[in-house]
């Protein structure tokens, strides 16, 4: 499994999302922790542990869409979910 997280930060207010995706071992290696990656794929659904919309995550927990609005960091942040995705190809982006 892999996540890749989107945050667009301008005017001092950011919005993000996540991709969900299962990754062969070989591909999810050649990953690079804290890289800018294009994200290339076909969305699937929101998870929402119904049966036609659940995602196992690699501790055998399900993942769900939680919506967020945080200003932790000083700035608000409005990560809007989850989206889990298939066939999932990406590229460094320079």
């Amino acid at each position: 499994m892999a996540q890749f997280i989107y945050q667009n930060i301008s005017d001092n207010r950011a919005i993000g999302f996540s991709i969900l995706t299962a990754l062969a071992k070989d591909v999810a290696a050649d990953l690079i922790d804290g890289e800018s990656y294009y994200i290339k794929g076909k969305f699937l659904f929101f998870p929402d542990n119904t049966p036609d919309c659940v995602f196992y995550l690699p501790n055998g927990g399900l993942a769900k869409n939680t919506t967020v609005v945080s200003t932790k960091s000083g700035a608000p942040l409005f990560m809007i979910g989850n989206f889990i995705m298939d066939e999932v190809s990406f590229t460094i982006k320079e």
